[in-house]
C-alpha cells in the first residue's frame, strides 16, 4: 500500500510540475515564456533530496511535454534525460555545496548540455525526417530560456533558503 501511494504521489508531483510548466509557455510574454519549470523543478530536487530519482522524474516529466512537442518523438526526452544524467554527475562530483552560486552553475551547465544535445539530435534528425528549421531563432530562444530560467531558479532558491530558513528558525 506505502508503494501505491508513493507512485501516486510522483505521479501526481510529476503531473502538476508538467502542467505548471506547459502553462508557463502558454499565457506568460514572450521572454518570460522561455522559462523551463521542469529544470527549475529538477535543479530542486537534486539540491533537496540528493537522490538519482531525478533520472526518473526527468523521463517522466519529459515523456509527458513530449506528447505535446511539434518536433520528433524522442529528440525532446533523450536530450533531457542525459543532460540531466549529466547533471546529477556536475552536482555530486564538481558543484557539490548547496550555494546559490552554484545552483545557478548547476542550472545555466544543465541547460546548456540540455539545448546543445537538442540541437545535436534535431540537426542529426534532418537527415531522416524533414523538419524546417530557422538556427539563428533558435540560438537566441535557448539562450533567451537559459537566461530567464537561471534567474528565476536564483529567485526561487532565495526564497526557499533565506526566507524559509528565517521562518522555521523563528518557529523554533
Amino acid at each position: 500500500m506505502k508503494n501505491v501511494l508513493l507512485f501516486l504521489a510522483f505521479f501526481l508531483i510529476i503531473t502538476i510540475v508538467v502542467v505548471v510548466h506547459i502553462s508557463l509557455s502558454y499565457f506568460l510574454v514572450s521572454p518570460f515564456s522561455k522559462i523551463n519549470a521542469i529544470f527549475i523543478f529538477l535543479i530542486l530536487f537534486i539540491f533537496w533530496k540528493e537522490s538519482g530519482w531525478v533520472v526518473w522524474i526527468s523521463f517522466m516529466a519529459h515523456f509527458f511535454v513530449e506528447l505535446f512537442s511539434l518536433m520528433p518523438f524522442g529528440i525532446l526526452l533523450v536530450s533531457s534525460t542525459i543532460s540531466i544524467l549529466i547533471t546529477y554527475w556536475l552536482y555530486t562530483e564538481v558543484f557539490t555545496n548547496h550555494s546559490w552560486y552554484a545552483g545557478s552553475l548547476l542550472c545555466a551547465s544543465s541547460l546548456v548540455i540540455f539545448r546543445s544535445l537538442y540541437a545535436l539530435i534535431l540537426f542529426l534528425s534532418t537527415f531522416f525526417v524533414k523538419v524546417d528549421i530557422t538556427w539563428g531563432d533558435l540560438f537566441v530562444t535557448f539562450f533567451t530560456e537559459i537566461l530567464f530560467t537561471t534567474i528565476t531558479f536564483i529567485v526561487i532558491y532565495f526564497f526557499f533558503y533565506y526566507l524559509l530558513k528565517k521562518l522555521i528558525l523563528r518557529v523554533v
